[in-house]
């Protein structure tokens, strides 16, 4: 495989477009972030005349509006065939992407295409395209850029999750990242809320009896001893929301702007704290050996392992900071349905 981003001839590809924040690549239009990955500010090569019929105007300008491509390749005896190589070039792509999404607040403005193809003939050609559903912006919260540092971050989180894989075990983890993404796309901000609790609870393994008091309790890990209160009204939203309940509360704002606010906010919030505590397991190697399965994990909440559990999580996220991430004047009563 040659060392450069261009598709050479015998290559087989697979890549991802987005039109994103990105405010520029240094000093040319690709960064290298992995073995055979490629970050290209712009479609990497022409489309024919025939695939740009074919794929419609709509989808052609979402390509050549498309300022992030992610490039996977690889060589291959069989550049005509579409199979598992092809298979695992689309993986590849796809979990930069998702883990990209761990690494920032990304804003997605166009359907994300996804193709898969070969180099041969002299010409590189698509054989496959597709449309992936985009995770969806959340209203008043800071969108972040795409840089070289975020491509970085992710591809070590992209790492983190194939040593993971090849170890075995984690299937905890492993739902919790795929409810984090799912809820990305999610349009309804309080399953939002839902979901992102549900990856919280993911890390803290609670008794069935016990859910409430250990969320609050378990969770000063992640954000400290001075959010009992706040987190427990967290799990109580999350939980009229599990069992479909009128979100009210005797301190609830009469105003209904502030009380769609309040959910937003705390959407956001819980978003921002579980984006914090997947990216925290995958790049601390130490916390792994504590999750690989349900009983590790047990183990690793004894009372006895308060300490361990200091030593391996490190600091508490910082609250305040994931909270200014929310910023209430940027939304109008338009994304509130009022």
């Amino acid at each position: 495989m040659t060392d450069t981003p261009e598709i050479s001839p015998g290559e087989k590809f697979a890549l991802l477009t987005v039109r994103t924040h990105m405010p520029g690549l240094p000093t040319c239009p690709t960064v290298k972030i992995a073995a055979g990955i490629w970050a290209w500010d712009r479609f990497p090569f022409p489309l024919t005349d025939d695939w740009k019929s074919m794929i419609g105007n709509v989808r052609e300008r979402w390509l050549n509006h498309a300022n992030l491509v992610l490039v996977a390749k690889a060589p291959s005896l069989t550049p005509d065939n579409i199979d598992g190589e092809n298979q695992h070039l689309k993986r590849e792509v796809f979990l930069h992407f998702q883990t990209l999404l761990l690494a920032a607040n990304v804003p997605i403005y166009d359907m994300p295409i996804m193709a898969t193809g070969c180099h041969k003939n002299g010409r590189v050609e698509v054989h496959q395209l597709s449309e992936l559903p985009p995770p969806l912006n959340m209203p008043g919260l800071v969108r972040d850029p795409v840089t070289v540092d975020a491509l970085a971050l992710a591809a070590a989180m992209r790492t983190a999750i194939a040593s993971l894989e090849a170890t075995g075990g984690f299937k905890r983890i492993g739902r919790v990242f795929g409810i984090h993404q799912r809820a990305l796309k999610n349009p309804e901000h309080d399953e939002r809320l839902h979901q992102f609790c549900r990856c919280i609870e993911g890390f803290i393994l609670p008794l069935v009896a016990k859910t409430t008091s250990q969320f609050r309790s378990r969770t000063e890990l992640f954000v400290g001893q001075s959010q009992h209160e706040a987190m427990g009204r967290l799990y109580e939203m999350r939980s009229q929301i599990e069992h479909l309940h009128t979100m009210d509360f005797p301190d609830w704002p009469k105003d209904e702007r502030e009380r769609r606010l309040v959910l937003l906010r705390e959407s956001a919030f819980v978003q921002e704290l579980s984006r914090y505590c997947i990216s925290r397991f995958l790049l601390t190697k130490a916390l792994w050996q504590h999750f690989g399965d349900d009983k590790a994990l047990a183990d690793y909440w004894q009372p006895s392992n308060a300490n361990l559990r200091q030593q391996t999580w490190g600091a508490p996220a910082d609250v305040s900071a994931l909270r200014r991430r929310f910023d209430a004047t940027l939304i109008s009563n338009g994304e509130l349905g009022l």
